[in-house]
């Protein structure tokens, strides 16, 4: 049988640590192995990206976006719920709908 609480077992501390404030509804959020998060503020349609001890990012604005993953090249995609479609973010920050 598993144990109530994997999570000792794969993390570094289980520990919460906030990373940023000034946010009004967050969603996400998606790590990327370089060392940083991708996230949304959904009532604010922004994606952001943040490196932890350093202030987030604007990375572009969304039309509703929520639901971050990453493509098979690295790119961020993500549903945009106000525009009714699927998108993907591109290398110079641009919304490409899928």
């Amino acid at each position: 049988m598993a144990a109530a609480n994997d999570l000792p077992d794969i993390l570094e501390s289980t520990r919460a640590e906030r990373l940023a404030t000034g946010f009004v509804f967050t969603e996400g959020p998606l790590w990327h192995p370089d060392g940083f998060y991708y996230f949304v503020d959904i009532r604010t349609n922004s994606l952001y990206r943040l490196t932890p001890g350093k202030t987030a990012e604007l990375v572009t604005k969304t039309a509703g976006g929520n639901g971050t993953t990453f493509d098979l090249e690295g790119r961020v995609v993500l549903c945009e719920g106000d525009a009714r479609r699927v998108s993907r973010v591109t290398r110079d920050g641009k919304i490409e709908p899928l």
